[in-house]
């Protein structure tokens, strides 16, 4: 017979799209072993690329996502599936994803980058301009903000939050 949690489906209702605050149903399915109850754990990916836990391994195969306050963009959302009794009990034996999309969410930025002129090796005093850069959804302002790290391990901020991207 099987040993593992072979196959496993995420289902979202309202299918594949819905408007920021929709209570959005996940629904796993999975094939395990005879005997061995799936567990199921739910997170997610938002567009700004941060993972999020939505619930831990429990064995209800369905979670109410409340999607209020979340951002505008598609998203990708995750099941982990384990059988309750496996050798492997923290971890994972199969994933099952689906993408989804949220709109007239908030807006937000991304995709950061840093410039220094001039770049690479220079000598001790010469000033060097840094030039921070992001991509942000309509609606959404850059702030940036400015630290270094001191040889003594610590962080002193340069420049606190502003739209201001450049030090």
């Amino acid at each position: 017979g099987r040993l593992f949690c072979t196959a496993g489906t995420l289902t979202p209702s309202p299918v594949s799209t819905a408007t920021a605050g929709t209570i959005v149903a996940l629904t796993a399915a999975s094939t395990c072993p005879a005997g061995s109850p799936p567990q199921y754990k739910f997170m997610l990916k938002d567009p700004a690329g941060q993972w999020r836990l939505l619930r831990n391994f429990g064995a209800n195969p369905i979670f109410s996502w409340n999607t209020t306050g979340s951002l505008d963009g598609t998203y990708t959302l995750y099941t982990f599936i384990r059988r309750l009794y496996s050798a492997a009990y923290a971890k994972y034996e199969y994933v099952a994803t689906t993408s989804y999309t949220l709109t007239g969410g908030a807006a937000y930025c991304g995709a950061a980058t840093i410039s220094a002129n001039p770049s690479g090796s220079i000598s001790a005093g010469t000033s060097v301009t840094f030039t921070a850069g992001s991509t942000c959804t309509t609606g959404a302002t850059a702030q940036y903000r400015f630290t270094d790290l001191l040889p003594t391990g610590y962080y002193r901020t340069l420049q606190n939050w502003s739209t201001t991207s450049t030090y």
